[in-house]
C-alpha cells in the first residue's frame, strides 16, 4: 500500500501557519491595548477600603489626562514618588496651588472642610497646613488609617506627567464602574 500525506501534510502546515498569525495578532493586540490604553491591576493592600477591596481586579484607562486634567475625587495609578518601581492606587484629594490640612474630623481644602462620601471614619491625627505646587497633586487612600499617602512620603508631591492611568471600573469579584 502506497499513502500519500503530501495534502493532508499541505492542509496541515496551512493551518498551522494561520493559528500562528492568528495567535500573533492577539499577542499584539494584546500588548497595545495593555501598554497604551489600559492598565490592569489587581489591590494589595486595605488603604481604598471600602472604595476598592483587597484582591479586587481593576482597569484603568491610561489615555484619560491626554485632554483632560485629573480631578479631586479621581482614584489614580502612579509610582510612588518615593519608590518608582511600585505602583500605587490613591484618591486626588488635593489640587494644585491649593492648601491642604487635616485633623481628626476632616481635610480641610484652602481652610474649607472637604466633603468626603466615600470614607467611613474620621482620620485620627492631623497635618498640614501643606502648600500643593502649581503642578502638584496631594493624593491619599480613602481608607486613612491604614494608608500609605501623602502625608507619610519624603517626595509628597505626585506630578501629572506621573499619573499612568484613571480607575474605571472593578471587574473581580464582582464589577463596580469607579467614579
Amino acid at each position: 500500500m502506497n499513502f500519500n500525506y503530501s495534502n493532508e501534510g499541505k492542509k496541515l502546515k496551512k493551518g498551522i501557519n494561520e493559528e500562528i498569525k492568528w495567535l500573533s495578532l492577539v499577542l499584539v493586540g494584546y500588548l497595545i491595548i495593555s501598554q497604551l490604553i489600559l492598565f490592569n491591576g489587581r489591590i494589595p493592600t486595605s488603604s481604598m477600603i471600602d472604595t476598592l477591596q483587597i484582591k479586587d481586579r481593576l482597569l484603568a484607562n491610561r489615555l484619560a489626562y491626554i485632554t483632560n486634567q485629573p480631578k479631586r475625587g479621581d482614584i489614580v495609578v502612579f509610582p510612588h514618588p518615593d519608590h518608582p518601581d511600585k505602583y500605587l492606587i490613591k484618591r486626588i484629594i488635593g489640587l494644585p496651588g491649593e492648601i491642604i490640612s487635616g485633623d481628626n474630623k476632616f481635610i480641610y481644602i484652602n481652610n474649607q472642610p472637604l466633603d468626603e462620601s466615600y470614607i467611613t471614619g474620621p482620620m485620627v491625627g492631623s497635618f498640614g497646613p501643606i502648600k500643593i505646587p502649581e503642578d502638584g497633586y496631594f493624593m491619599m487612600g480613602d481608607n486613612r488609617n491604614f494608608s500609605d499617602d501623602a502625608r507619610m512620603w519624603k517626595n509628597q508631591f505626585v506630578y501629572k506627567k506621573d499619573l499612568i492611568a484613571k480607575a474605571m471600573f472593578v471587574y473581580y469579584p464582582t464589577f463596580k464602574k469607579l467614579p
